[in-house]
């Protein structure tokens, strides 16, 4: 199976920097000094991790998994003279 794995910066909600100090549980902008836990950080950006879950599937799954269900209905229906694949 393909790998779809992508990575997204997490922006400060606060001043949109994405600079971050890490503490354990907590992570501190480095541009305004604010702190958030990894729950918030996630929250906050949440749009842009949903818009790029949406373009990863748009643009890679969806195609290959268009492309996997044509070829595997061509080999099911091989030889049929009554239906083809176009």
């Amino acid at each position: 199976m393909k790998n779809y794995d992508s990575k997204i910066t997490l922006l400060c909600p606060v001043c949109k920097s994405s600079k971050f100090g890490d503490n354990g549980s907590t992570f501190i902008c480095d541009n305004c000094k604010s702190s958030f836990t990894k729950e918030q950080l996630e929250k906050a950006n949440e749009s842009r991790i949903n818009k790029q879950i949406k373009d990863v599937y748009e643009k890679q799954i969806f195609p290959d998994l268009a492309k996997k269900f044509k070829s595997d209905m061509q080999k099911a229906f091989k030889g049929n003279p009554y239906i083809k694949i176009k």
